[in-house]
C-alpha cells in the first residue's frame, strides 16, 4: 500500500554512466532534505534553478586510503526545485543534477533515504501526478508511450494523447451518456404521477447511437490499436519473389528462397524502421490448389494475414497469368492494396503492357529483386500509404488494449439499455447507462478498481 503523504526518491536517468545523472525526491519533505544536505538555503521562488553543493561526507565510498574515516567529500550539482502545487506531482520536487556517476548517485540516493525519503515505486511519481489531479489516467498511460516510443511516429502519437486528445473525446461521450442516464432518472422519478418526462423509443435510439460511436471509437483505424505498428503483408501466388522481397525490405535473409513452389509454410514477421516509420512486415505462404493438409492451414494464415494487414503487397510473377489472383485483388480496398509485377526482368516492356490493370483503382508497381529495378518507387508508395494510415489513426482515438476493452463494454451496456428502453423497462435502462457510464470513466481515470491501478504504474519505470 503506497502512502502519497510521504516523500519519495527516485534515480530519474538511466542506470548506468553517463554525464548527467537525475535524483528526484517528491513530498513534503523535499526542500528540508534539501536543506539538510546543502551547504546553501533554498532560495525563494516557486520554479528554481541554483547550484550549490552537498555535503555528502557520511555516505561516501570507502576511502582505501583511510582505515579510520572518510574524507570530506562536497558534491557541486544543480537543483531544479518546483514548489507545490506548480509541479508535475503538484506537491515539492526537488531534482539533483550531477554527474552520472553510479557510485557518486547512489550516495545522493542514499543521503536522502537517510533523512527520511522512501524509495519510490515504479511508476510512483507519475501516479501522484494522476492521483492529485495534474493529469488523468489516459495521459499518464501516455508517459509510459513517450518513454517506450520507437519511431518519430509513435512519439507523435504518444504527445497527442499526452495533450488530452483521448481524454476530451472520451469525456464527451461520457457526458452525452451521464445526459441520457439523467433523462431516464428524472423521468422515472415522476412514473408515478403519470407524467412522461421521457418518451422510451427516444431512449433507445439515442442510446444505439451512443453505442455505435462507443464502437467506432474502440475499433481504431484500420482495426489496430495505436500501440501496434501497421502491417504490411506480403502475398500472393506461389513462387512470385514473395520472400525476396521480404528479405530485401528487412536487409537480410530472413526467410528461405528457393525456385520450387510452396517453400514458405508459415507467416514470416519482421519489424523494419523506414524513414523514422515503424511497421511490421509479414511474408505469407503462396496461394495455389494443394492437398497438402499443412500447406492448406499455410495458406488460410495467409489469407488472415492480408485481411488483417494495413497494407497488402500483391506480389505476382510478371511471366506468369495473373487472372486467377483478380478476385484475391477484389476482397481488399485500393486503398489498401498495391500490385506488384515483380520479376519485371524477365518479360519485355510490351508484355507488361498488355497484362494491362489487374484490378481498377489499384497502384501497380513493376520490380525486379534482382536488378533493383522498382525498388525505390515500391519503397516510397509504401511508405505514403502508411503515413496516410498513421495520420488518420491520429485523427482518432489513441487507444490501447485497455482503453478499446472499456469502449466495448460500455458499447454492449447502451445496447442493452436500449433494449430496456424499447420493452419499457427504463429502471433497468437506467442501470445499464449507468454500467456504460462506469466503462468510459475507466478510461480516464473517474472509476478504476485500485488493483487495475497498481496494474497499470507496474509497468513503469522506477523514476517515473
Amino acid at each position: 500500500m503506497l502512502i502519497e503523504s510521504d516523500t519519495i526518491v527516485a534515480l530519474s536517468s538511466p542506470v548506468g554512466a553517463s554525464p548527467r545523472g537525475i535524483v528526484r525526491l517528491s513530498g513534503p519533505q523535499s526542500i528540508p532534505i534539501l536543506n539538510a544536505l546543502a551547504e546553501d538555503p533554498t532560495p525563494a521562488g516557486t520554479y528554481l534553478t541554483y547550484d550549490t553543493t552537498l555535503n555528502l561526507t557520511q555516505n561516501a565510498p570507502p576511502n582505501p586510503q583511510s582505515a579510520i574515516r572518510n574524507p570530506q567529500w562536497r558534491l557541486p550539482v544543480r537543483i531544479y526545485l518546483m514548489r507545490a502545487p506548480a509541479s508535475y506531482t503538484r506537491e515539492d520536487i526537488v531534482e539533483v543534477h550531477t554527474v552520472g556517476v553510479p557510485p557518486v548517485l547512489r550516495a545522493v540516493l542514499q543521503a536522502m533515504l537517510d533523512r527520511g525519503a522512501r524509495a519510490a515505486e515504479p511508476g510512483e511519481f507519475t501516479r501522484r501526478a494522476f492521483l492529485n489531479g495534474r493529469i488523468d489516467l489516459a495521459q499518464a498511460e501516455a508517459v509510459q508511450r513517450i518513454i517506450q516510443s520507437q519511431s518519430e511516429a509513435e512519439l507523435r502519437s504518444a504527445v497527442r494523447a499526452l495533450g488530452g486528445r483521448l481524454s476530451t473525446a472520451a469525456e464527451r461521450l461520457r457526458a452525452r451518456i451521464a445526459d441520457l442516464c439523467a433523462w431516464v432518472e428524472a423521468g422515472l422519478d415522476f412514473s408515478d404521477q403519470d407524467i412522461e418526462i421521457v418518451a422510451p423509443d427516444e431512449v433507445s435510439r439515442e442510446a444505439l447511437l451512443l453505442a455505435e460511436e462507443a464502437r467506432r471509437a474502440a475499433r481504431a483505424p484500420s482495426g489496430r490499436l495505436e500501440t501496434e505498428f501497421p502491417r504490411v503483408a506480403l502475398c500472393g501466388p506461389v513462387n512470385a519473389g514473395k520472400s525476396s522481397l521480404f528479405n530485401v525490405f528487412v536487409s537480410a535473409d530472413r526467410a528461405i528462397v528457393a525456385p520450387h513452389p510452396g517453400t514458405t509454410r508459415d507467416t514470416i514477421e519482421a519489424e523494419v524502421e523506414w524513414d523514422g516509420l515503424r511497421f511490421c512486415v509479414v511474408d505469407t505462404a503462396g496461394r495455389r490448389t494443394t492437398g497438402d493438409t499443412v500447406e492448406i492451414e499455410a495458406i488460410e494464415r495467409a489469407r488472415r494475414a492480408g485481411v488483417e494487414a494495413d497494407l497488402v503487397l500483391l506480389v505476382l510473377d510478371s511471366t506468369e497469368p495473373d487472372e486467377s489472383m483478380r478476385e484475391a485483388a477484389g476482397e481488399l480496398s485500393p486503398e489498401r492494396l498495391i500490385v506488384v509485377r515483380n520479376k519485371c526482368d524477365l518479360v519485355d516492356a510490351s508484355r507488361l503492357e498488355a497484362a494491362g490493370v489487374l484490378v481498377p483503382g489499384v497502384a501497380e508497381v513493376a520490380t525486379s529483386v534482382l536488378t533493383g529495378t522498382g525498388l525505390t518507387i515500391l519503397r516510397r508508395l509504401i511508405l505514403a500509404r502508411l503515413r496516410t494510415e498513421v495520420e488518420r489513426s491520429a485523427s482518432g482515438l489513441a487507444l490501447n488494449a485497455r482503453h478499446a476493452d472499456a469502449l466495448r463494454r460500455a458499447a454492449e451496456a447502451l445496447e442493452r439499455a436500449a433494449d430496456a428502453a424499447r420493452g419499457d423497462t427504463l429502471d433497468l435502462a437506467a442501470a445499464d447507462l449507468r454500467d456504460a457510464l462506469d466503462a468510459v470513466g475507466e478510461i480516464s481515470g473517474h472509476v478504476l478498481p485500485h488493483e487495475i491501478l497498481d496494474r497499470i504504474f507496474s509497468t513503469f519505470c522506477i523514476g517515473k
